[in-house]
């Protein structure tokens, strides 16, 4: 059975009529080649503006944030894990919403990404309805000042 944690959210539906999306930038990072692309083509269905990172360390040196924008991760990666990049995010000046994916899923892995500040954490395959509902209120969370990002958590 798969999991969907969405731990400081509460989202009943993915209602984004209102939200601009030409404002609202996508980052996947996933080693997997495969998982990214499918979920890059996936994400543009809905989305512009998305980016597709190999790495960790890729993403934190190529990113250009926008005003509303999602990060969303694997938290099994070599060189650096999703909870690594989480840390460098959260030692700089930029704050970003996080959704943590994972195929290996437990509850120590769980509280880790929460604790490093990931928004929701979910389960590989990930299943299109909750990652649509985590990204919309990822961004609803960080475009409510403009020009700033909005911390998610101490």
């Amino acid at each position: 059975m798969r999991k969907t944690h969405l731990p400081l959210l509460k989202v009943e539906r993915c209602d984004t009529k209102n939200m601009n999306r030409e404002d609202c930038q996508i980052f996947v990072v996933d080693d997997d080649d495969a998982v990214r692309d499918s979920l890059c083509v996936m994400l543009r269905t809905a989305y512009p503006h998305v980016e597709g990172y190999a790495s960790g360390a890729g993403f934190l040196k190529h990113h250009r944030p926008r005003r509303r924008n999602c990060l969303i991760i694997d938290f099994h990666m070599p060189e650096m894990n999703g909870v690594e990049v989480l840390d460098e995010l959260r030692s700089s000046t930029v704050q970003i919403p996080v959704i943590m994916l994972t195929g290996r899923g437990s509850a120590e892995l769980r509280l880790d990404a929460i604790a490093a500040g990931a928004t929701a954490v979910l389960d590989k395959p990930v299943e299109f309805d909750a990652l649509m509902a985590a990204i919309h209120a990822c961004i609803s969370l960080n475009g409510r000042s403009a020009g700033t990002q909005t911390p998610l958590s101490d």
